[in-house]
């Protein structure tokens, strides 16, 4: 506000009256003598009433920085028995830069049995449950859900496409009788799901022959 003051004691205020100028207006700039900040630094206003000039200095500091937020990723944790999982903790400030404040913050588990945490925030299942690992950085506090399930182990099903099938192969001793041969069975896969057959006969002699 710009007050004029008279010689009988009284005063005015010429605000709408008065001409403004900013000396920096990449600092501040003025419109009817509101002043509005730009960018942090120094200007100044010259004020002009009535053929006099007055200059109003200006300071715009550089915002506060500050944190608004914690926040924990993942924000739930879902693994299996033996496996594990990396916490990070993250801060967020003001002018929206984050930093991982892993390392500054403490971690512990609701029920070891079922999954446990170290210091550093790397979580790893123990049994099939649920649970919680509570993060703690200063005076603020985040609960995380850890759910620990049991890997599902596929059985072959009673239909199976894979059936035994017969091997015979011919005896390597020096001993056997010309004709005869060994048998073992391999679970092969079946053509419609009968079972296959395969022999291999070993004829000794010249007088005996395969066609």
């Amino acid at each position: 506000m710009v007050t004029a003051y008279k010689s009988d004691g009284t005063s005015e205020d010429v605000t709408a009256s008065a001409s403004y100028q900013s000396i920096n207006p990449g600092v501040a700039v003025v419109k009817n003598g509101t002043v509005t900040a730009v960018d942090y630094g120094l200007a100044s206003i010259v004020v002009t009433y009535n053929g006099k000039s007055f200059t109003v200095s200006v300071t715009v500091n550089a915002p506060e920085v500050v944190m608004v937020d914690v926040s924990v990723q993942p924000k739930a944790v879902v693994l299996a028995k033996g496996n594990y999982t990396q916490l990070r903790v993250i801060e967020t400030y003001s002018n929206g830069t984050i930093k991982d404040i892993t390392n500054s913050s403490t971690f512990s588990s609701n029920n070891p049995s079922v999954a446990t945490v170290t210091g550093t925030g790397l979580v790893t299942g123990v049994s099939e449950g649920a649970t919680a690992v509570v993060v703690t950085y200063q005076n603020k506090t985040i609960t995380v859900p850890v759910t620990v399930t049991v890997p599902t182990v596929n059985r072959p099903s009673r239909d199976s496409n894979t059936n035994p099938t017969v091997v015979t192969t011919p005896s390597r001793s020096g001993n056997t009788i010309p004709g005869t041969c060994q048998t073992h069975v391999e679970n092969v896969a079946p053509t419609n799901y009968a079972w296959k057959i395969l022999f291999y006969v070993a004829v000794y002699g010249s007088s005996v022959g395969l066609k």
